[in-house]
């Protein structure tokens, strides 16, 4: 298997993969294709224009003549021209789509002249942040290959929404980085946050809908006696969660 691995190139369209990013999707992507380099795979990727990457033997990046590309559906554009030129150079085994509706539709266009180059798609959830995206799944999904997902909550609602085959999605979980192991507490840290000595619980993310964080300030009254409630993050939603939190008398909870 290894060094069947050895030989496969990828080829990879990526808006980024910067190692400074703390975007989750963003996160995934760089690692994926971090820890798949050391392995010897060789991954191709097109990038917009002058976006940072961990430089890396196996890994070989071109640039977009853009910087910002918006909206991001554009990037199809410049995805299906490189497509084309570097398989020509390149002749790599595989396409991998990281993003379904940027990536998606050039990938597909490029198959149906190359048949013989396998598809796989990396669905993180199903997005349903505009009309476009759920239109462009129900044409395109069951046209990939293969389906690759985090989690099981998200094959069961492709499976149901698409009919697709269970066979054709396989689900490969995040992993944990090193830096993320259990350490010592600081006792001065927790004693500022929790004086009543309770048990921390932590949300730590984007405070956006669909990771639905108003859910939690809604449980708080039924362990309040027992754990307080941190929350961490950034989003559209903070406001309004801060609202909440005043409004139902949760300050010290």
């Amino acid at each position: 298997m290894n060094k069947l691995m050895r030989k496969l190139t990828v080829c990879s369209p990526q808006l980024g993969i910067s190692p400074e990013s703390n975007s989750g999707g963003e996160v995934y992507d760089r690692e994926v294709i971090n820890k798949l380099t050391e392995k010897g795979i060789k991954f191709l990727c097109l990038l917009p224009k002058n976006r940072k990457y961990i430089k890396n033997r196996n890994l070989e990046v071109s640039y977009a003549p853009i910087t910002h590309i918006f909206p991001p559906y554009l990037f199809n554009l410049f995805v299906y021209q490189y497509l084309v030129k570097t398989y020509k150079n390149k002749k790599f085994d595989i396409i991998r789509v990281h993003s379904p509706y940027f990536v998606g539709p050039a990938a597909l266009l490029f198959k149906k002249s190359h048949p013989e180059i396998p598809v796989i798609a990396s669905y993180l959830h199903l997005e349903e942040t505009s009309i476009l995206q759920p239109f462009l799944d129900k044409i395109m999904i069951n046209k990939f290959d293969h389906i690759i997902t985090i989690s099981r909550f998200t094959k069961k609602e492709i499976k149901k929404r698409f009919s697709t085959p269970d066979s054709k999605i396989s689900i490969a979980y995040p992993g944990v980085a090193e830096k993320f192991k259990p350490k010592e507490k600081n006792k001065t840290f927790l004693k500022r946050l929790n004086p009543s000595n309770k048990k921390v619980l932590l949300f730590l993310g984007g405070l956006k809908k669909r990771k639905n964080p108003l859910f939690l300030l809604k449980l708080i009254p039924k362990f309040a006696n027992e754990a307080v409630l941190v929350i961490a993050g950034e989003g559209n939603l903070k406001n309004q969660m801060t609202e909440y939190v005043k409004n139902n008398n949760l300050k010290d909870s």
